[in-house]
């Protein structure tokens, strides 16, 4: 059970058995709904916008992009995209490909040969995420040294020394050491830097004002908040590290018009893309992209989480409708958000939720709860314990999350679509998550 990725979040989209085949979309009550109840239970911030046939039909701005100059956001916010990044990193490795640059079947060792199997591992792995190397922020260590400043070469160092998982081609695993490398291979292959590559191939052809590989002087960007009892301002990730895994800034209309043109022809020819969104059915990747089922339809697209931001992007080909959710706070998933929008766009019956009042318990109450959970079908153990006043959790390897109580003994963390019932007298809790519920055992 994974709580949290460092730059990707995966999207779970239902797919059931039919939907209406007719377009429509008549958000402006039901959506705006959905946002103002957001907005009412504090349940995140952020921006929102859809397209269709590369024009605008909805958008919506929610909450601060600086809750301690109480700035809201608006058009012209930026946010930090995460993972939406490697869809734009892709492209321009296929660009470089179409301009003679670049193979896919290129190995690793042509650029840095030091990797383990580097002679072996392509470019093609690379971006399908099947070259075997280590996903670098899944390290314990990485939260302590992802603030600050590095270098190439003092990055490289920290890549380099860690072992490779499986051998190249024989399974996918995600791993954002795949992007940084293809980063840097660009810039290398191509002798300009990734900035200058993105505004030539991307940018200025495509008109995009908001979207950039770093924060340009002058330019404010959100900053991202976490939310305990109060939100939380995140500490930043050093754009000098993420690079195009994770790093670039982009606002909601720029995103749509960035794979509204990619899938109209305007940035790369009809075979890089095929091969762009050519799907391993196992894992639902392609080369920058994820599929993800809505009912009878797919969507192509990618998802992001750095720090507090989280992003969304999918672009649906039948019916050239896309979807873009920036958010520098979550509570409420940006999923269930998606899952609205789509609903309305596609005439499937959709209910507003139900937010419930946090009922606020004393630590000698919360007390009671704390301690160390295991049970069958899990492969780890929750840690549950007090912070500052608040019940928080922890599974074993992941980051710990905070939770809050909605009934004495039923607590969430509704950001990762979590509740914990705690059974006191049993010395048990029941979590659910995504449909899954499992019962654990209180460790003496």
């Amino acid at each position: 059970m994974k709580l949290r990725t460092i730059w990707m979040c995966f999207l779970l989209i239902p797919v059931l058995l039919s939907a209406k085949d007719t377009f429509a979309f008549h958000a402006s009550s039901t959506i705006d709904s959905l946002f103002n109840l957001i907005g009412q239970y504090d349940k995140g911030m952020g921006s929102v916008s859809v397209y269709k046939n590369g024009r605008k039909i909805y958008g919506r701005y929610y909450g601060y992009s600086s809750l301690e100059d109480s700035v809201q956001i608006d058009a012209s916010t930026l946010f930090r995209i995460g993972s939406v990044s490697k869809t734009f990193t892709a492209t321009l490795i296929f660009k470089l490909i179409e301009e003679g640059r670049l193979k896919l079947s290129d190995p690793l060792s042509k650029w840095f040969p030091l990797f383990g199997n580097a002679r072996t591992i392509t470019l093609q792995h690379l971006l399908t995420h099947q070259s075997g190397l280590y996903n670098f922020t899944n390290d314990a260590a990485y939260l302590s040294w992802n603030t600050g400043e590095h270098t190439r070469e003092a990055l490289l160092a920290k890549l380099i020394r860690y072992p490779n998982v499986f051998m190249p081609g024989t399974t996918t695993e995600y791993s954002n050491t795949n992007y940084v490398l293809l980063t840097w291979i660009a810039e290398m292959a191509s002798g300009e830097s990734y900035a200058h590559l993105l505004k030539r191939m991307v940018t200025d052809p495509l008109q995009l004002k908001q979207t950039f590989s770093s924060q340009p002087s002058g330019v404010v960007v959100a900053s991202s908040y976490t939310r305990f009892k109060e939100w939380k301002k995140e500490s930043a990730t050093h754009e000098s590290i993420p690079l195009g895994a994770g790093a670039l800034l982009s606002t909601p209309d720029d995103l749509n018009l960035f794979i509204q043109g990619l899938f109209s022809g305007k940035i790369i020819g009809e075979s890089s893309l095929k091969k762009m969104t050519t799907i391993t059915p196992e894992t639902m990747m392609g080369m920058g992209f994820l599929k993800a089922p809505f009912y009878e339809r797919s969507a192509f697209g990618h998802t992001g989480g750095i720090d507090g931001f989280q992003s969304r992007l999918f672009y649906f080909p039948d019916d050239s409708v896309s979807v873009a959710i920036t958010s520098n706070a979550v509570v409420y998933p940006l999923n269930d958000i998606m899952i609205a929008i789509l609903s309305k766009l596609f005439g499937v019956p959709y209910l507003l939720p139900v937010f419930k009042e946090e009922v606020m318990l004393p630590e000698a109450e919360l007390a009671k709860f704390t301690g160390t959970y295991s049970g069958p079908g899990l492969p780890i153990k929750l840690k549950v314990f007090i912070r500052d006043g608040i019940l928080n959790a922890q599974g074993t390897g992941q980051p710990e999350f905070p939770l809050t109580s909605t009934a004495p003994t039923v607590f969430t963390f509704e950001k990762g679509g979590i509740v914990l019932e705690f059974l006191p007298a049993k010395k048990q809790l029941v979590l659910k998550q995504m449909g899954a519920r499992f019962v654990m055992n209180k460790e003496d």
